[in-house]
């Protein structure tokens, strides 16, 4: 039985997939690696890493949304309306 990632009116940015692809490398350690070798996430489709935090972070894709992505979101209109600037959390 697959899990549907959190449906929402955007679709993921690469930014928030390299973030999920960090948060993911860094909860679920893969073993063994040496230092050549590199965490297995970083191979999968942006959708098997948005289904898998779906399903493993607490409150799911939206929290970790929420809780990990703090960027000023290119092109965002409420980032432009009310100035944020690259140290204020987008949250539209």
């Amino acid at each position: 039985m697959s899990v549907e990632p959190t449906k929402s009116s955007a679709s993921p940015t690469a930014e928030q997939i390299a973030e999920a692809r960090d948060w993911i490398a860094d909860a679920y350690p893969a073993f063994p690696l040496d230092d050549s070798d590199m965490h297995p996430v970083y191979e999968e489709s942006a959708e098997s890493v948005q289904r898998y935090v779906s399903r493993h972070y607490p409150g799911g894709w939206a929290a970790f949304i929420a809780d990990c992505c703090t960027y000023v979101q290119e092109g965002c209109q409420l980032c432009r309306l009310v100035g944020h600037g690259p140290d204020v959390p987008c949250r539209p």
